[in-house]
């Protein structure tokens, strides 16, 4: 009787320290991948820091003058066909002029949706010899990530 007292102290000491085992491996491995993903959020932060400093300075760069800016958004209005989406379920394609923004001297960001689908685009624009404005779509973001044109 003993004997089998014994037998099962030991296999329940064998069990726990089993389970012990796991509990720590278990522990080791969230721990890794906590440090990985703690390292990426660093990694990430630290980019979207270095394209907020790149957005800034984009931005100082801006035209300055209300009129120029207002007259390139004017003439983009008239060219929807830019728009590299289609409308759906009836919807028009519009751009949304609050958010036109000019980077530099040769860019230009904007906004548009049908209430369905939405894109955001980065744009070249550049002025002729005759006063005509050449728009070319160089990026749009459609919901899938940017992509060139």
């Amino acid at each position: 009787m003993q004997k089998s007292a014994r037998n099962t102290l030991i296999g329940i000491v064998l069990l726990l320290l089993c389970v012990c085992l796991v509990l720590i491996s278990a522990g080791a491995f969230r721990l890794k991948n906590s440090k990985d993903a703690l390292n990426q959020l660093s990694a990430a932060l630290e980019e979207n820091d270095i394209l907020q400093a790149q957005l800034a300075e984009l931005r100082e760069k801006q035209p300055a003058d209300s009129a120029e800016s207002a007259a390139l958004l004017a003439d983009l209005e008239q060219k929807p066909e830019l728009i590299p989406i289609e409308a759906e379920l009836g919807g028009t394609m519009r751009y949304y002029p609050d958010t036109f923004s000019l980077f530099g001297d040769r860019y230009a960001y904007i906004y548009a949706e049908d209430g369905h689908n939405a894109v955001e685009m980065m744009l070249e624009y550049r002025k002729t010899d005759d006063g005509a404005i050449a728009w070319a779509l160089c990026a749009y973001n459609a919901g899938s990530g940017w992509q060139t044109a």
